[in-house]
């Protein structure tokens, strides 16, 4: 780790130099060496913000940036322990770092720990709110698995995998992981959500052109509010223009929205392409879930 901060501040130091040196050479005739100082300087950077991106990932996959003066107590927990007592520790750590050693395969789930919990408080681990569901059954042998029900955060009934291993009960991370998106994603009707659109016809009028497109909804989610963008083009494909369509879809139906293009004639507007931009969606119970365009792949149908 230190041989890569050195580095970093050598090329640090190296394009201040260089820098310094175009500033005291730009007032002489010799262009071409200016333009090659440039370049130098260019590609530094390029090389000292790698050489930071690398150190960031360095740093979150040792596990032990966190407060100055602070560090986690990355601790095994007990071979006795029961489910809740693991579940109860889990939930109740200082550093998210301390859930590590609590997990199968800690090696393969800290990088991906570090992706969910990356820039989490101290104060959001203190406070977050869970609750375990009773725990009705026991795990004996090698390799049992057992799924808990708990309420964290906002969320009712979420699984949580354990595994008894030979040191003993550890939480599968990656699978609750996964189990714990197929039920986020079910739960909202998002499961493999898709919206279609399709160009029904393109018409001209006095002062614009217009593209009646048809809007699908082909999920089980209720999309109170959807955002889509139209990129017109001409036949070489030239930006010519885009435009916004804004709707409500229910589940497994279609709206016919239309995009005028202000100016743009017909005969012009020869390609396009969208993008869904936002969306919102709503369950049963009145609860929203902004930004589900996430979990929304859009598609264009063609003729």
């Amino acid at each position: 780790m230190k041989k890569a901060y050195w580095a970093a501040a050598v090329v640090v130091l190296t394009i201040i130099f260089l820098a310094n040196n175009v500033g005291c050479n730009s007032s002489s005739s010799n262009d071409e060496e200016i333009s090659r100082l440039k370049k130098q300087v260019e590609d530094l950077q390029i090389e000292n913000e790698k050489l930071r991106k690398n150190l960031r990932a360095l740093t979150l996959l040792s596990g032990q940036k966190t407060t100055p003066g602070s560090k986690p107590e990355m601790k095994e927990p007990p071979s006795e322990w029961t489910p809740e007592q693991l579940l109860t520790a889990y939930f109740t750590v200082k550093w998210w770092q301390e859930r590590i050693p609590m997990v199968l395969d800690p090696d393969k789930a800290r990088p991906r720990m570090a992706e969910v919990y990356e820039g989490w408080t101290e104060e959001q681990l203190k406070n977050f709110y869970f609750r375990i569901h009773p725990i009705t059954t026991s795990l004996t042998g090698l390799g049992e698995e057992l799924r808990v029900l708990v309420d964290c955060g906002n969320e009712v009934n979420v699984p949580y995998l354990l595994v008894r291993t030979e040191k003993g009960l550890r939480i599968d991370w990656m699978k609750t992981q996964d189990e714990q998106k197929n039920k986020f994603l079910s739960d909202w009707g998002l499961t493999d959500a898709q919206v279609t659109v399709f160009v029904e016809r393109k018409e001209q009028n006095s002062i614009a052109t217009v593209l009646h497109v048809s809007i699908r909804n082909r999920s089980n989610a209720d999309i109170t509010y959807i955002k889509i963008t139209c990129i017109a083009r001409n036949s070489d494909g030239q930006y010519l223009g885009n435009e916004d369509a804004i709707e409500a879809i229910t589940p497994q139906t279609e709206k016919i929205a239309e995009f005028s293009f202000m100016g743009i004639n017909k005969t012009d507007l020869c390609k396009w392409e969208f993008t869904l931009d936002d969306a919102t969606i709503q369950n049963s119970s009145g609860r929203k879930l902004q930004n589900a365009h996430r979990h929304i792949k859009l598609f264009e149908k063609t003729p």
